[in-house]
């Protein structure tokens, strides 16, 4: 699994931040697209540093404005991280279900 040994890396922005983005994309490898979401993980680390002090937004305005940051990815977030009921479906799941 990706996301304990990520959080092993760090588990907050300022650690993530402060870590090779190598390092992050050999940890991710596994979920595809590793150069360029390592990259972004990197970046969006900083951002919510610089942005939001360093704390992940709480509303699916906020999240989505976020780069990187989708419907899907900021309902994942704010069902997991929140508690807020939300559904996450992505496009292809969204574009089946109404065939």
């Amino acid at each position: 699994m990706v996301t304990p040994k990520l959080w092993r890396l760090a588990d907050n922005p300022f650690d993530m931040a402060e870590q090779k983005v190598e390092d992050i994309k050999a940890i991710i490898r596994p979920c595809g697209l590793s150069p360029r979401k390592s990259q972004a993980i990197s970046d969006l680390s900083k951002l919510l540093i610089d942005k939001h002090g360093g704390e992940v937004p709480q509303s699916f305005e906020a999240l989505e404005a976020l780069p990187g940051v989708g419907h899907k990815t900021a309902s994942v977030v704010m069902s997991q991280a929140f508690g807020v009921l939300a559904f996450p479906v992505d496009t292809h799941i969204h574009r089946l279900a109404y065939r």
